[in-house]
C-alpha cells in the first residue's frame, strides 16, 4: 500500500502531548522515522531544552542510537525574549552536558 513508504517525523513534544511515551514511540515506529524533533515545556510555554523536563532526553536520544538512527534531530527553541544566536547556545550547551 501507499502508506507504507511513509515516513515519520517523530516529534517528542507531540508523543508527550497525546499522552504517548517519545521513547516507546522511537521503538514502535523505528523503521518509519526520517527526521526528529526536539521541544520542551514548562507551565505551558516553551522553552529551551532542559528547562521544562517534558521527557527524559538522555534516555531519548539513547534510543534513538539503540535502533541506529542517524538522521537529522533538529531543536525547536522556546519562546523567550533572547536573541536567536542566545537560544541556540543554551539548546546546544544542554544537549553536550547530557552527552550529546
Amino acid at each position: 500500500t501507499r502508506l507504507d513508504c511513509c515516513q515519520l517525523c517523530l516529534d517528542m513534544s507531540h508523543a508527550v502531548h497525546w499522552g504517548y511515551d517519545p521513547i516507546q514511540a522511537i521503538y514502535d515506529y523505528r523503521d518509519r522515522i526520517s527526521y526528529v524533533h526536539l521541544h520542551d515545556y514548562k507551565d505551558g510555554e516553551s522553552v529551551q531544552l532542559g528547562e521544562g523536563m517534558m521527557c527524559d532526553y538522555p534516555a531519548f536520544l539513547s534510543a534513538l542510537s539503540d535502533i541506529g538512527y542517524t538522521g537529522w534531530i533538529t531543536v525547536c527553541p522556546g519562546h523567550t525574549n533572547v536573541p536567536e544566536s542566545e537560544k541556540i547556545r543554551v539548546n546546544r550547551a544542554y544537549l553536550k552536558s547530557i552527552g550529546y
